[in-house]
């Protein structure tokens, strides 16, 4: 197998909230709607939305299509969270792909490596 870096390195910030608000408006959810399908209160996706969470990369998949993807960690409010974040460098775009709830039977218990 072959290993290939590819080094992410954007000359802007986009705040992951703004990711997911995008995402929310795009399926016209209301933040209400997420949290009932991720488990979460309304209060934790204001706080993911509104930049009170911040994550650390766990996985990065440059090998991904269409784009660069990468899978972040964090805690809200005591509880973990997935969150999947995608880039099209070409057009400078973020996408959030997917967020959940990681699973022990699938995470170590620090919900940083898969088992």
């Amino acid at each position: 197998m072959i290993e290939t870096t590819r080094s992410f390195n954007p000359d802007w910030v986009s705040p992951p909230g703004d990711a997911i608000a995008e995402f929310l408006e795009e399926r016209d959810w209301t933040q209400a709607q997420l949290a009932e399908r991720l488990g979460y209160t309304t209060k934790h996706i204001s706080l993911l939305i509104n930049g009170k969470v911040y994550g650390e990369i766990i996985e990065e998949n440059i090998d991904d299509e269409p784009f660069p993807s990468y899978l972040i960690f964090d805690y809200v409010d005591g509880k973990p969270i997935h969150v999947v974040f995608s880039y099209d460098e070409s057009t400078d775009t973020g996408y959030v792909v997917t967020a959940y709830v990681p699973d022990l039977n699938v995470w170590s218990d620090d919900f940083r490596v898969r088992r």
